[in-house]
């Protein structure tokens, strides 16, 4: 395995701003394999053409990044059942033969969660907002046994997909909301803002609308690690809550990806060590 040298690499639109080449370099690095990562930004039009010389070039696998996560699927031969209830894919592996797609987004979540040492098993979770990142998160949630899932978002209707996917594939424990809906987030253990509110350049605003009231036993994770502290973040470190940031779910989402590319397992330690250049290298 160490002998191989494989390529992988990153299709999305734009990715000059993505972290995922240095964590894979920095990765390659730690695991002495002789891989390369190369980022493609790829117009629409031009998303086939891409995969195919993907393809040509023999590429062991690439993530998906944003607009393309759901548009990919159509070009790929297979889908892990995970990534079909999502609806998206992040991580595709090619085996020479066949495209077989995977969706690490809501892995890296629960991974960096237990990395803090956070249980979600009989905890009440509320997540905000309802677009691709929040149905990862959500559909591997509900997998690890939580009391409840309330997904809150300004489009009720889409909270709602959410909760159904949920519903009727796993377990009936989701309902669904308005992110107005203040006294719902109280009442829940876990917070999750998965909406754009709170980046750069939204880094003035706020996912919550209206006053507030949390404490200490609240976990509360906003998946924007840029900045690295939030609006929200700062709201819940001065409730006393334990506050954190995308980062570690960044790192683990990309962590699962080469574990599934490369057929390896990643130590929890090696992980550590990744996490911490990361953010020394970064500032995240």
């Amino acid at each position: 395995m160490k002998n191989d040298a494989y390529t992988l690499g990153l299709v999305g639109k734009p990715v000059s701003h993505s972290l995922s080449p240095l964590l894979h370099s920095l990765l390659f690095e730690m695991l002495n394999l002789k891989c390369t990562y190369i980022a493609h930004e790829v117009n629409s039009q031009d998303l086939r053409s891409t995969i195919e010389k993907i393809k040509a070039l023999n590429y062991r696998g690439f993530n998906v990044t944003y607009p393309y996560k759901r548009d990919i699927i159509k070009y790929l031969d297979e889908i892990d059942e995970s990534a079909k209830l999502i609806g998206a894919v992040n991580t595709v592996k090619y085996d020479g033969q066949k495209l077989i797609g995977y969706n690490t987004d809501g892995i890296g979540f629960i991974r960096s969660m237990a990395d803090k040492g956070k249980e979600i098993k009989n905890r009440r979770v509320c997540i905000l907002g309802a677009g691709g990142a929040s149905r990862a998160i959500a559909v591997n949630i509900a997998l690890q046994e939580p009391a409840n899932i309330t997904v809150l978002n300004r489009t009720v209707s889409k909270a709602a997909e959410v909760c159904n996917i949920i519903n009727n594939n796993i377990k009936d424990i989701a309902q669904y909301g308005s992110i107005k809906e203040i006294q719902r987030i109280e009442n829940s253990d876990i917070i999750i803002n998965t909406t754009p509110l709170g980046m750069i350049p939204y880094e003035d605003r706020l996912p919550i609308e209206g006053k507030i009231q949390l404490s200490e036993d609240n976990v509360v994770y906003d998946i924007i690690y840029n900045p690295p502290q939030t609006k929200l973040l700062k709201l819940a470190e001065d409730f006393g809550c334990v506050a954190l940031n995308g980062l570690g779910m960044l790192i683990y989402q990309g962590i699962s990806s080469e574990e599934i590319w490369l057929d390896i397992q990643i130590s929890d330690h090696t992980a550590n060590l990744i996490l911490k250049q990361m953010r020394k290298l970064t500032n995240f």
